[in-house]
């Protein structure tokens, strides 16, 4: 979608800071999504779909059909299905081949928004970067000039709605522009006429949310090495410097960078819905010889940091010799198995086919 110069530009003017519209960035017809395809999805338990109607009201799938959606979806209506990339592969190649300026780690997911004439999903703002790339048919979008919080919401606990929403723009998308919409930005997409939208959204999890997940993360490695504060009193009326800095001490013991490494790898890689692998999985895996191509499955994620990679909120330690298939499995999603695999990473390979984040071509 970018070039080097065009992606530079994009990110020093224009990322988190205001919207703008890429016209005819993407072709997409290289990229085709029926409505049929999101007709069947939604019927699936494991796939996260939703209605939000005329009325504004949202229910949740699944959702009976017999594949002709554009036929039975009433009125002013929209369809949504979230992680699109982790059920059609067209939905994963879009985002590798469109979207790989966008490290893999901090890709949220792929959403699809069909709706008839007049459907829309009402004002709100998102608090992630998106993409929208409009796939199939026209819609006018309405943008305000940002800077909203959870307070400028409606209370109501379904659907996020800005309780006031004074647009300062008007965008009209058709077939491959992409909309580029920064966090507390209020939008308000209206279909004209039958519309595939697909937003690629990006993770940009509050420091609350890290700190809640890390805090639980580490109390869980601490239940085989638990770590025990000195004596802390000091005297008998105050908690003075010393009392503080032992406790501050403590958590630091707790809380240092190797933790933060192995927590901030596996909270990125982890999936929303991580019983879709157990579809993939082999019990027992294959026989792993030099030669055989593995490829990543459609839900799983993967990352790495030094020697260690992680794979849907696991996370393995490897050895140098291991570097070049974990590089080519995270920016490729597969790999030719070579004689360089170290004994540790033939055993983390198997258990990734075992839990279905590999399958063999």
């Amino acid at each position: 979608m970018f070039n080097a110069d065009e992606l530079s530009e994009f990110q020093r003017t224009t990322w988190g800071r205001q919207p703008k519209v890429f016209r005819q960035a993407i072709d997409v017809t290289a990229f085709p999504i029926s409505t049929s395809q999101l007709a069947e999805l939604t019927g699936d338990e494991l796939v996260e779909s939703r209605m939000i109607t005329g009325e504004l009201e949202l229910v949740h799938g699944p959702f009976e059909s017999d594949g002709d959606t554009s036929a039975h979806l009433p009125a002013n209506t929209m369809l949504m299905i979230q992680c699109l990339e982790q059920h059609l592969q067209v939905a994963r190649d879009l985002v590798n081949r469109k979207f790989s300026f966008l490290p893999s780690w901090q890709l949220d997911d792929v959403m699809a928004s069909y709706g008839n004439d007049g459907a829309n999903c009402g004002a709100h703002f998102d608090k992630y970067d998106v993409f929208l790339v409009q796939h199939t048919g026209h819609k006018v979008w309405h943008l305000d000039n940002g800077g909203h919080h959870e307070s400028d919401l409606e209370d109501n606990a379904d659907v996020r709605l800005l309780a006031a929403f004074s647009p300062t723009t008007t965008v009209v998308t058709e077939p491959g522009d992409v909309l580029y919409v920064p966090p507390g930005f209020g939008h308000h997409g209206i279909c004209e006429g039958d519309s595939i939208t697909l937003s690629v959204g990006i993770r940009n999890p509050t420091i609350a949310e890290l700190l809640a997940d890390l805090s639980e993360f580490a109390m869980y490695a601490m239940e085989t090495n638990p770590t025990m504060t000195s004596q802390l009193f000091a005297n008998e009326y105050n908690i003075d410097g010393d009392v503080i800095s032992q406790i501050a001490g403590s958590m630091n013991d707790v809380i240092n960078l190797d933790l933060l490494r192995s927590w901030f790898g596996s909270y990125s890689s982890r999936l929303r819905a991580p019983e879709l692998l157990s579809r993939y999985a082999l019990d027992p895996p294959p026989d792993l010889t030099p030669g055989v191509v593995l490829l990543a499955t459609l839900p799983s994620r993967f990352t790495s940091a030094e020697h260690t990679l992680f794979a849907n909120g696991e996370f393995f330690t490897l050895e140098p010799s291991d570097q070049g298939w974990i590089k080519k499995l995270i920016s490729d999603r597969e790999f030719t198995l070579g004689t360089d695999v170290s004994t540790a990473g033939l055993q983390c390979l198997e258990q990734l086919l075992s839990s279905g984040a590999l399958q063999v071509r």
